[in-house]
Formats: structure tokens, C-alpha cells, sequence
């Protein structure tokens, strides 16, 4: 997921990364210079944060859950 944050970040995209909790991963992310939204309302701000939605979602977790969220905030 990192990874992917670095490439990203170092294409010029605007990257926003969503985490369950607040922990070393969400911290190193935002370093790098993504938005980092934790918790159970980070969907709805993620979608106030890029109303048209997401161009892209990368999705590095598996999680069944994770796909779903994902499919959800494509524009």
C-alpha cells in the first residue's frame, strides 16, 4: 500500500489513503504527503474531500470489505 502511495505521489496525483486506525502505516502515508482519513466516517470525507468521486482506487488490503469501499468511491 506504501508503495503504491509513493508512486502515485510521485506521478503529481493527489492521493487520499483510508485507514481503519490511526497507526505507524496511516502516519507514514501522510509524511509522504497523502490524505489520510481514519475511522468509520472516512468514506463520506473522503467524498467531501473529492466530490466527483476517485479517477482511480487502489485497493492493497484484500479484503472483501475494502473492495466494496473502494468500488463505492469511484466516480
Amino acid at each position: 500500500g506504501l508503495l503504491s502511495v509513493q508512486v502515485a505521489l510521485a506521478a503529481g496525483t493527489q492521493v487520499a489513503v483510508i485507514e481503519r486506525w490511526d497507526g505507524p502505516r496511516a502516519q507514514l502515508a501522510e509524511a509522504f504527503g497523502a490524505a489520510v482519513f481514519v475511522g468509520p466516517e472516512a468514506a463520506a470525507r473522503v467524498r467531501a474531500w473529492s466530490p466527483a468521486g476517485a479517477e482511480l482506487v487502489v485497493e492493497c488490503a484484500g479484503a472483501p470489505a475494502a473492495v466494496q469501499l473502494g468500488l463505492s468511491l469511484v466516480a
